[in-house]
């Protein structure tokens, strides 16, 4: 009788301490908290600490979670056994009686930020005594920073977060702001380039330190550190480590791109599920995952095409697609391409008489604002009294229908989409000219960095020469 409590007993232990017996698991969780560009929510793999975690853990075959909380929080949790394992965290003595610290992981680099027209050089903290410093309340900046401040040898204003500080110290409230080189860069790539231009950082390095995974001492499974070490020693030997380092920057520029795009289909377009799809989308997805950026659907946005041609001159990481380069257009943007080629054709209704471009010129002219349709009628000199500008082409088909207008300037590929789906079909029309062959791109806006376009570009060469390029053509419009 006393054996069966006993084996009960076990049981029920076993049911409520879900962190032990590690050897029996397959996945595990990790807290941390937000730190971007090492660690956040918002950021493609959660950040880089995030990324090279699971990547390191997969060699070993275990999944990991990560619940993101305040760091305080995530400290304490961990301490508590209610986690695996917490990841993000200097190797401190206080620290260091209660955790088992992993090898590192990355190393951060702790540098003043200052304005360009500031000259500055330092070498201990008494050369720091004339200078206002901006810090975040409850941030640790190192031994030697944290005495030198709390003694008062330096003068210390508080701010609440990075970008607060920041701000601060363009407006003039600062002289200095000591933070993470990699997310300094991350914090001024969010802020107008004007005001990014005007801050620059410190090669002088207030403190080099590693980050660490770490796992409480009063956790009875500590095979998880093993496990890590081991994943991490084969990124590094495999080259993966170098790999995701390298690509930290790019990734993260990457993932503050907003895409645009228009209702095109079969270019790109919502379906009767409300996702946003077609060719180019199906490309440019590809080309995310060649770059190891994971895509969010909340960062693609139809509009009408004249509104997100307007949004792309005049906002920073912006992206439009599928535009053709056209003349008029090519020192607007920069490019990525070409991805497919397109011909720009003047349709008619089916009885409409064979007519050369003169005679065209003297019809009323059905074409999309801003589209190339459009671009081309005044490219070839129409005259724009005669050029009806609408917002979608399915108004145009309706405008030749009617007998509203008697020709309408389009590309063909996006025409036979539209004469198979809408109502008016394709024997209710009929091709009159031909009016320019033309390729489609990606249209960046000119503030995207030079690395951003030459990543994107080569990425797309890459899908080209595989042959992945003209299976997703063939895939999506056969």
């Amino acid at each position: 009788m006393r054996c069966k409590w006993i084996s009960k007993i076990i049981i029920c232990l076993a049911l409520i301490l879900p962190f032990s017996g590690f050897s029996e698991q397959s996945s595990v969780t990790i807290t941390l908290g937000e730190w971007p560009p090492f660690a956040s929510e918002s950021l493609p793999h959660g950040g880089l600490l995030p990324h090279l975690a699971r990547e390191a853990l997969a060699q070993e075959n275990i999944a990991a979670d990560f619940q993101f909380m305040s760091w305080e929080k995530a400290y304490q949790v961990n301490l508590q056994n209610q986690s695996n394992a917490s990841v993000g965290w200097f190797k401190v003595p206080n620290r260091e009686q209660e955790v088992l610290f992993s090898q590192p992981i990355a190393f951060s680099r702790l540098v003043f930020f200052h304005s360009t027209g500031m000259s500055f050089t330092w070498e201990n903290m008494s050369d720091l005594k004339d200078y206002k410093i901006g810090v975040v309340a409850g941030y640790s900046y190192g031994s030697v920073f944290d005495n030198a401040a709390s003694s008062g040898v330096l003068s210390i204003l508080e701010y609440q977060s990075e970008l607060e500080a920041f701000n601060g110290l363009i407006k003039g409230e600062i002289d200095l702001y000591p933070t993470d080189k990699e997310v300094g860069k991350y914090v001024l790539s969010s802020l107008p380039m004007a005001e990014r231009d005007n801050i620059i950082s410190d090669e002088h390095e207030i403190l080099h330190d590693p980050l660490h995974l770490v796992v409480s001492k009063t956790n009875p499974d500590k095979q998880v550190l093993q496990k890590f070490n081991s994943g991490l020693n084969k990124l590094h030997k495999s080259g993966r480590y170098q790999e995701i380092v390298s690509n930290l920057s790019l990734v993260n520029t990457i993932s503050r791109l907003q895409f645009y795009t228009e209702e095109n289909p079969p270019m790109n377009y919502q379906d009767g599920d409300g996702e946003i799809t077609g060719l180019s989308v199906k490309i440019l997805e590809q080309l995310l995952q060649e770059l190891d950026v994971e895509h969010e659907r909340k960062k693609l946005t139809i509009l009408p095409w004249a509104r997100a041609y307007k949004d792309i001159l005049h906002y920073e990481n912006t992206v439009l697609f599928a535009m053709t380069k056209t003349e008029e257009r090519a020192n607007k943007f920069q490019w990525v391409g070409p991805f497919y080629r397109t011909n720009v054709v003047l349709y008619g209704r089916k009885d409409h008489e064979p007519l050369t471009i003169e005679d065209a010129k003297k019809k009323l002219v059905c074409a999309v604002r801003e589209d190339v349709g459009a671009q081309t009628l005044v490219e070839f000199g129409f005259s724009e009294d005669l050029i009806n500008l609408v917002s979608t082409p399915s108004q145009c088909a309706l405008m030749i229908a009617n007998g509203r207008v008697d020709l309408w300037s389009y590309s063909r590929d996006t025409a036979a989409w539209h004469f198979r789906t809408g109502e008016h079909p394709a024997s209710d029309f009929k091709e009159l000219l031909h009016l320019k062959e033309s390729s489609r791109y990606f249209a960046f806006h000119k503030s995207v960095p030079t690395e951003v376009i030459q990543a994107f570009q080569s990425s797309l060469d890459y899908i080209q020469l595989s042959g992945q390029l003209q299976a997703i053509i063939n895939h999506e419009l056969n």
